[in-house]
């Protein structure tokens, strides 16, 4: 028997092992608040033993990380017994099939068999409930867990507000910085050149990046930059949205400044990004396939062939996986980093929105009423997120099977069949945190580093994760296409900039975007952002 086999053999003969969860009943009703826990329940230990009674407690996550690896029976799972030890519960954990999970919730519902916590994807998802009252506010109940709240940010706990009501607890943190400038270092030495640091000097580059042969072959086969164009138009998500923020703002990004509304569709530092943009396409440093490029693996090959300087990508880029990509497409491992964006007129660097906390767990009114079962949700929670011992075996999985403790430090197990045995473990690492190297697994040391990078120059934007199309707006879509269309034209030259001010004109006139502005505005300020 393997040391892996027994050292779990070993934790499920020490674990408490319970009997299987049976079904429970609730009802929906109408929304409310959740009292404050009981003060017993609240500042009990989370040993088990703090409470007396063993109760059921289901959990609906339809966010699980692997739902099609099939869960172990209780009694050959120790995470299970572990969370069920803690706090002295019965554990139905539900993990249903992605394109089953709203079905199953809603007959879940309809029936009254609402579990006590439930995933919620999305802060649409979490309002609707919330408004439905199938969720409660569990915001006085929240303050008597100090080391709970204290787990995440203050921004995070504001994410998951909703007119003044905490409406759910963060699931699992949002990951920022996940992509980022990748630049050609060893171009920049063939050349004698330095690192841009201003939107000047990055056009310098891209500009000798271009037609000053890098790869020292001869021929002018190379481009400074490459973007593309989402299938709907979109300039969000490959390349262009990044080179938009060096100049603060986003054609498709709401923000707060200095307290006041920015609706970058309109802000005039997207008109002077677009003159930018426009210089840099005129300037022929952009690959032409551009325009054709509309997935994000069509960028990364371009970055595997070797043929382009300076791309917006993710960061993992330069993993050894990737690496052998560009070795068997491009024939060589170029030197990428990654670097932080350069300064833009105001002198700020900025890459991006930091990941707003969208995804959350929702308490059920049902559950919520009940004191000691809304003590024990929290209990529950604290334990799982911020016991020691818990966060270690919900970040990586089992001790002696997963990972070991090596002179102070864990290390991974490597084995394959070790690995695919045991999937089902990620099914409960919600815990894990969003920065955290280890839990990603990241097999090349540099990238720690690049991400940290991204990490440093993204921005909160509580505003942008609040504004949801307003579902009497019939001319949302209309408008959103229109913006998209003519941010092309200003782009390609079909549209001369002089244009701007006659573009925010129809944009009031015809598409109405006054009414929409103040949409934004009255949400903005329900939600205390504004």
């Amino acid at each position: 028997m393997s040391l892996f086999h027994m050292r779990y053999r070993q934790w499920l003969a020490a674990a408490t092992v319970a009997a299987l969860l049976t079904g429970c009943s609730s009802g929906n009703t109408p929304r409310s608040e959740a009292p404050p826990a009981n003060n017993g329940e609240a500042e009990a230990s989370q040993d088990s033993g703090a409470f007396a009674n063993k109760m059921k407690l289901t959990v609906f996550n339809s966010g699980a990380f692997n739902p099609a690896t099939p869960m172990p029976p209780r009694e050959e799972d120790p995470m299970r017994q572990m969370l069920e030890a803690a706090v002295n519960i019965e554990l139905d954990y539900v993990i249903p099939a992605p394109d089953q999970a709203d079905a199953m919730l809603n007959a879940l519902i309809a029936s009254g068999d609402i579990p006590d916590l439930i995933f919620f994807k999305d802060r649409a998802s979490a309002v609707k409930y919330y408004e439905e009252g199938v969720t409660a506010d569990i915001g006085e109940t929240l303050a008597q867990y100090p080391d709970y709240e204290a787990r995440f940010t203050d921004q995070q706990w504001r994410d998951l507000m909703y007119e003044g009501k905490q409406i759910g607890v963060p699931a699992y943190e949002q990951v920022s910085g996940t992509v980022g400038w990748w630049l050609r270092q060893d171009w920049l030495d063939a050349l004698g050149l330095d690192r841009p640091q201003t939107t000047a000097e990055l056009l310098d580059d891209m500009k000798a990046f271009t037609y000053d042969d890098p790869d020292g072959n001869g021929e002018q086969d190379t481009y400074g930059f490459v973007a593309g164009v989402g299938k709907d138009g979109t300039l969000a998500n490959l390349g262009w949205g990044e080179v938009f923020w060096l100049f603060g703002a986003h054609p498709e990004v709401v923000d707060v400044r200095d307290g006041e509304l920015v609706i970058g569709a309109t802000d005039d530092r997207t008109s002077e990004a677009l003159a930018f943009i426009r210089e840099m396409i005129d300037a022929g440093v952009v690959d032409p396939d551009w325009v054709s490029i509309n997935d994000v693996q069509q960028i990364n090959q371009k970055m595997y062939r070797g043929k382009v300087g300076m791309l917006i990508s993710g960061w993992r880029q330069m993993e050894p996986s990737n690496q052998k990509n560009m070795e068997e497409i491009g024939g060589s491992v170029p030197e990428w980093i990654t670097v932080p964006p350069v300064a833009g007129p105001s002198g700020e660097r900025r890459l991006g929105n930091a990941a707003a906390q969208s995804n959350s767990w929702g308490v059920s009114i049902k559950a919520a009423r009940d004191e000691a079962k809304l003590a024990r949700i929290f209990a529950f929670l604290q334990y799982w997120y911020t016991d020691e011992e818990a966060q270690r075996v919900f970040s990586y999985g089992i001790e002696g099977v997963q990972w070991n403790l090596m002179d102070g430090e864990i290390v991974k197990v490597t084995d394959e069949d070790t690995l695919n045995n045991y999937r089902w473990t990620s099914n409960y690492y919600m815990p894990r945190r969003g920065d955290d190297p280890l839990y990603f697994n990241f097999q090349n040391p540099d990238t720690a580093g690049y991400h940290q990078v991204n990490i440093d120059h993204v921005m909160p934007n509580p505003a942008n994760a609040i504004v949801v199309p307003d579902p009497d707006d019939r001319l949302y879509a209309d408008r959103q296409k229109y913006v998209r269309e003519s941010l092309l034209r200003f782009m390609t030259g079909r549209a001369p900039l002089d244009e701007w001010e006659a573009y925010k004109e129809t944009l009031e006139s015809k598409y109405d975007y006054g009414a929409y502005r103040d949409y934004v505005e009255e949400l903005l300020r329900a939600n205390e952002v504004l």
